[in-house]
C-alpha cells in the first residue's frame, strides 16, 4: 500500500533515556521534541512525493469560530489593560519624581542650615580672636591675621548698626500707631480724672434748661389738665354718625 492510506512513520532511534533520568521533565519533553519533529520533516516529504496539497491557497478564507462581537470585547479588554498599565507606569513615575524631588529639597534644606552653622561658627572664632587681641599686653587692636569681625563681614561696627536702625523710619507702622495706638493701658481709658470732673467749661445754663423745658411738654408732664381724656360715649357716637338719638320705649 502507498503510504498515503495509513500514514504512520516510525522514528530512527529510540528514546534515549536512562532509567534515572525518566523523571526529568526537561529532558524527557526535548526528546519528546527530536522525535515528533523527525516525524515531520518524514510525513512531509512523503505527502509532497504524493502529490497531495498541504499549504493553504493565499485567496483561501476560513469562517472564524468567534463572531467579531466577541473579538470586538476582546479587543477592547486589551486595550483597557495597555491603559491601565500605562497609568500605573505614569503613576509610579509621578510617585518617584516626588520622592527624588523631596529628597533634593532636604538636601538643600540640610545644605542651608550647615552652610548657616560655618558662618556662626567663623564669626565666634572671629569674635573670640578679637577679644583675646584686645587683652594682649601690646594694647594692639588687630589679631594674628590682622583682620577684624567688622572688617570681615563689611560692617562698620555693631553700635553703628544699632543706630542705622533706629534711624530706620516704618512709615507703615507710624500710620497704624496714629490710628490704632501703640501700646500702653487700655483700660479705663475714658474715665473721668480728678481734673475732667473739675473742668466746667463745657457746662451752660440756659441751654440744658431749655432742652429739659422741651422734654417735659413732649411727655405731657406740664399741661394743667395733664393728659388729654376720653370723650364720653355719647360724643363717640355723634363722631361715628350715629346722631346721639335716644332709643325710647313704644
Amino acid at each position: 500500500l502507498p503510504w498515503i492510506e495509513f500514514q504512520r512513520v516510525t522514528a530512527s532511534q529510540p528514546l534515549d533515556l536512562l532509567p534515572t533520568e525518566v523523571d526529568n521533565d526537561l529532558k524527557r519533553e526535548m526528546a519528546f521534541y527530536k522525535q515528533a519533529l523527525e516525524a515531520a520533516v518524514v510525513g512531509y516529504r512523503e505527502l509532497k512525493k504524493a502529490q497531495v496539497p498541504i499549504h493553504r491557497p493565499d485567496d483561501y478564507y476560513a469562517e472564524m469560530i468567534k463572531t467579531d462581537e466577541h473579538m470586538n470585547l476582546v479587543r477592547q479588554k486589551l486595550v483597557d489593560e495597555a491603559n491601565a498599565i500605562a497609568a500605573a507606569e505614569k503613576a509610579r513615575k509621578l510617585r518617584d519624581a516626588k520622592k527624588f524631588g523631596k529628597k533634593v529639597q532636604h538636601e538643600k534644606l540640610m545644605e542651608r542650615q550647615k552652610s548657616k552653622k560655618d558662618e556662626l561658627d567663623k564669626v565666634k572664632l572671629l569674635r573670640k580672636k578679637a577679644n583675646s587681641s584686645k587683652n594682649n599686653d601690646d594694647g594692639g587692636d588687630g589679631d594674628e591675621f590682622g583682620i577684624s569681625v567688622d572688617k570681615e563681614y563689611g560692617g562698620t561696627g555693631r553700635s553703628e548698626t544699632k543706630s542705622a536702625v533706629k534711624a530706620k523710619v516704618n512709615h507703615k507702622r507710624q500710620g497704624k500707631d496714629a490710628k490704632f495706638g501703640f501700646g500702653g493701658k487700655k483700660r479705663h481709658s475714658k474715665s473721668n480724672t480728678a481734673e475732667s470732673s473739675a473742668d466746667i467749661s463745657d457746662f451752660n445754663g440756659r441751654r440744658m434748661k431749655r432742652e429739659a423745658l422741651g422734654a417735659r411738654k413732649g411727655s405731657g408732664v406740664g399741661k394743667k389738665g395733664g393728659s388729654a381724656q376720653r370723650p364720653g360715649k355719647a360724643r363717640r357716637q355723634q363722631q361715628q354718625g350715629g346722631g346721639g338719638k335716644k332709643k325710647g320705649r313704644k
